[in-house]
Formats: structure tokens, sequence, C-alpha cells
């Protein structure tokens, strides 16, 4: 956890959008030279949700190490509240595992059972809704430890603000949020 903390924000955007990306760029060179049939079109597909989990695997262990590192290190943060937060945050990829298969069911089940579609829909729109609940709870959580152990003191909303928009848009928050954290564990060393 602590090495995954430690890298350089560009080392973190790298692992987080280049890796995925560089997967991406294969699949459509591939894609573009042996000319795109049916089977490519599925392959290049599940290539594409593959790349797409490793991203956000990365990512959601960088939120997961970011959690741990400072809940640890803030002795304003129960242990329990730790716990609930972690099981939240697992509970949140698995909600974010089953919306990617069931978005690749959608594909097969359209084959003329107009009430599979709805019914695929409708567990699709409720587990997008509990994702997006669940994760903004996180980043919210997240932010709050952080600015409480940079200060020193529980943070109030408005003074964690500002972490939290940058947890949200993370590409851009990647390059703010990780240099105070080398700092912090530079500190810590």
């Amino acid at each position: 956890m602590k090495v995954f903390l430690s890298l350089k924000h560009w080392q973190l955007f790298l692992l987080i959008y280049c890796l995925p990306l560089a997967l991406l760029a294969g699949m459509i060179g591939y894609m573009i030279i042996v000319g795109g049939g049916t089977s490519e079109a599925l392959l290049f597909y599940k290539l594409f949700l593959l790349g797409f989990l490793i991203s956000m695997g990365i990512y959601f262990y960088w939120l997961w190490s970011l959690a741990s590192f400072f809940t640890k290190k803030n002795p304003n943060v129960h242990r329990k509240t730790r716990l609930k937060f972690l099981l939240l945050l697992a509970f949140l990829l698995y909600v974010a595992v089953n919306l990617l298969l069931y978005l690749n069911i959608d594909t097969w089940a359209l084959e003329g059972n107009m009430q599979n579609y709805f019914k695929i829909i409708i567990i699709i729109t409720m587990l997008g809704f509990v994702f997006v609940v669940l994760y903004l709870y996180c980043l919210y959580r997240i932010a709050k430890i952080f600015k409480t152990a940079q200060l020193g003191k529980t943070a109030s909303l408005s003074e964690f603000i500002l972490e939290l928009l940058l947890l949200w848009f993370y590409p851009i928050g990647i390059w703010i949020i990780q240099p105070p954290v080398n700092k912090m564990l530079k500190r810590e060393m």
C-alpha cells in the first residue's frame, strides 16, 4: 500500500490512464490492419471492458490506500468507521463490476424478447444509481479523512470541498492530491 502511495503523480496517471489507453490503441490498430469483423468487434469490446476494469481497479485501490493510510494516521477516526468504510468501498467495486457484466449481458438479451430487455434496463438503472450514491459517499469520506490528517483536527465540509471535487474529477485531482500525499508519507518514514 505504501509503495502505491509513494508513486509520483505522473506514475499514477500513467497506470490509471495510459495502460488502458495503450490496450485500446493496440486493439484499434489491430482492427484497422486486419479489418473489423464481428468476432474482432466482440474481442475489441471485451478488451475495452478489461482495460476499463484495470483502470478502475487501480483507481479504487488508490482510493482505498488513501483511506487506509490516513485513517491509521488520524486518531479522530474510529476503527469501526474504517471497517464500515472499507466494506462500503468493497461493495462499490462489486456494484461496478456487476454493472459492467449486466451491460455485457445486454448485447445478447435483445434477441426479440422485449420483456427481458426492460428488466435488464431496470436492473442497470438501479445498480447505476446505487453506484453513484456509494461512490460520492466514498469520495466524501476520503476527502474528509485526508483533510483531517492535513489539518490535525476534524475538517468541516467547507474545509475539504476542494479535495472532494479533486477526487471526483480524478484526472486532474491525481496531479494535485498525490504530491501532498507523498510529502506526508515521507514525513512519516
